[in-house]
């Protein structure tokens, strides 16, 4: 069977680097910067990147090692393109930006040893005052950056994303410093990494000066009377899932099914060979249970509900 890039996190362990790639992938591809037209260099590199990444998005690929380690390759190619590209195009607009030194128009001539003097004087000091061709950071930067730089999968830590971030921002911008860096680390352990409380270290909510409150995931999972989900009986991979649901409110679900009993109907998500079962709506995942499938085809599924107790349910 052939499978998209959302189908292919089914696979498991097999693919998780060429899932981790490719989420980074569509991070870096949503922060690369709008390219002047006139710059024709540049907007015909920024033209073949959208069309790069939307080739890889339609293509369907198969689950065998040696496809997969090609398309690995493939993707960490465009990721360094997407990178240089985004630098040039930020120091081009900052360029562009600054405005050229005045030309003097007096006829050259042989200056007298107290001008020259002064005009020595004078060098050093402007040019260890140019300024950086790269822009200061702001706070919409930071928040531009989590929003669009995702995790790389289970495999990373809070730690890990902020040496990345450590790293892209400060070749991108001229300014940032440990502050910076922990509001990001803070915005993406919120947003990114809720369940790390898995490991004893429960993310801090405090949000950075300046930068809005981050959202707690885990209060946008509820059960069905409204309350908050108790997701202590799932595992890391299973409460990964659930809060990826309730952040991307939803996408990525296989269709509808109509449940047995008065539960009515609702959508589901894939996880290996497990399926979720719930609604999203208006920014937060409503969790029925969790089941397997049952009988023949793959059509039926036997659920095991949140609140206890089990239904049968059926793909539309």
């Amino acid at each position: 069977m052939k499978y998209g890039w959302t189908e292919m996190k089914t696979w498991g362990d097999e693919a998780q680097d060429l899932i981790d790639a490719f989420d980074g992938l569509v991070g870096v591809y949503r922060g690369m910067p709008d390219v002047n037209p006139e710059w024709e260099d540049l907007a015909g590199r920024h033209e073949k990147a959208k069309q790069a990444m939307a080739e890889m998005v339609r293509t369907k690929i198969t689950n065998d090692k040696d496809v997969r380690l090609k398309k690995l390759e493939e993707v960490k190619a465009l990721v360094k393109e997407v990178r240089n590209l985004s630098t040039e195009i930020r120091t081009r607009a900052q360029e562009a930006s600054t405005p050229k030194p005045q030309t003097s128009t007096k006829p050259q001539g042989v200056p007298s040893t107290q001008s020259a003097e002064k005009s020595a004087e004078k060098t050093q000091p402007e040019e260890l005052s140019k300024p950086s061709t790269k822009p200061a950071i702001t706070v919409d930067d930071l928040k531009r950056f989590v929003s669009s730089t995702p995790s790389l999968g289970l495999k990373d830590t809070p730690d890990k994303y902020r040496g990345r971030a450590d790293r892209a921002l400060k070749q991108a911008y001229s300014n940032v410093t440990d502050s910076h860096l922990e509001a990001v680390e803070k915005l993406a352990k919120a947003r990114y990494f809720a369940s790390s409380e898995d490991s004893g270290s429960k993310p801090s909510t405090t949000p950075a000066k300046g930068v809005d409150a981050p959202v707690d995931w885990t209060e946008r999972v509820l059960d069905v009377n409204g309350a908050k989900a108790d997701l202590s009986d799932f595992d890391s991979t299973m409460k990964t899932k659930i809060l990826d649901i309730a952040q991307t409110d939803g996408r990525g679900h296989h269709g509808g099914t109509v449940l047995s009993g008065s539960h009515g109907s609702c959508l589901h998500w894939r996880l290996g060979d497990m399926r979720i079962f719930g609604n999203v709506d208006s920014g937060t995942f409503t969790l029925i249970g969790t089941g397997r499938h049952s009988g023949k085809g793959n059509a039926n599924y036997k659920v095991d509900l949140l609140l206890g107790g089990t239904a049968n349910a059926q793909t539309g």
